[in-house]
């Protein structure tokens, strides 16, 4: 259970920073 919470934690980070990134890449390239 300890596990599982701590990669579904890691999971919803690494969607919030990607969610981030994509949103700098967009805007460096313009389209935002």
């Amino acid at each position: 259970r300890y596990i599982t919470s701590v990669l579904a934690d890691g999971a919803q980070r690494a969607q919030v920073m990607a969610r981030e990134t994509l949103k700098e890449v967009k805007l460096k390239m313009g389209l935002i």
